[in-house]
């Protein structure tokens, strides 16, 4: 489970600096993710709570029926487009100083929206790719997954599971053999999949995903 604790004391975009009233904002997320960490610690015990390698985040283990989370401080982020009001995500830093960019509330509406559009499937068959992923030992991320699935047409979705599955799973495969996958943006639609950068991953991890899919799905039949 993901959570993320925003403050949005100090505000970064990319036209004006990362500074507001001489702040500079990775260190002022530094400072709020120390404060962050020390709550949870207080509050779940030292031994409960541990950063995670990259720094992106603070791990705090469950106990009981209470679920394993991934705490994510941040700071709000600002993007300006030439035809809409500034669209708020938000950012945080890796411990090796890279700047992450996010924007998980317009991830949330447009997931909705086509999970509405796709008439209630969308959710469940991300569920369904997940376990399938799953099953072939794949490591790529469950967010990319989701990415993947929210650039296939809805009318893909309209079917039931052994339906939609082959024929999402086959659209997948003909823009990965056409070479159009590249072009696959996030469900923010703001951001690409595959690239250089830190929010980005690697096209041939996708390539590798599709294929193994396939191969369960053959293997299936």
């Amino acid at each position: 489970m993901d959570i993320v604790v925003e403050s949005n004391d100090i505000i970064c975009d990319e036209v004006q600096s990362p500074y507001r009233e001489g702040w500079n904002a990775r260190e002022f997320w530094r400072e709020f993710k120390s404060e962050v960490k020390s709550a949870l610690v207080n509050y779940y015990g030292y031994t409960k709570v541990r950063e995670s390698s990259n720094g992106k985040c603070i791990k705090v283990s469950g106990s009981g029926n209470r679920l394993n989370a991934d705490v994510v401080p941040c700071v709000t982020h600002r993007h300006f487009s030439m035809d809409r009001d500034p669209i708020y995500g938000i950012t945080f830093w890796t411990n090796t100083g890279t700047q992450i960019v996010n924007y998980p509330k317009l991830h949330l509406e447009n997931g909705s929206r086509k999970n509405k559009d796709c008439r209630e499937n969308y959710k469940p068959i991300i569920r369904v790719f997940k376990n399938a992923r799953n099953a072939v030992d794949s490591d790529f991320p469950s967010y990319f997954l989701e990415c993947l699935l929210y650039n296939i047409h809805h009318e893909c979705f309209s079917g039931d599971f052994s339906q939609s599955f082959p024929l999402i799973l086959q659209h997948l495969t003909e823009f990965k053999n056409c070479g159009e996958l590249k072009f696959f943006s996030c469900q923010n639609e703001l951001q690409g999949i595959f690239g250089p950068d830190p929010y980005e991953i690697n096209l041939e991890h996708a390539h590798e995903l599709i294929e193994l899919l396939n191969e369960l799905w053959e293997r299936r039949l």
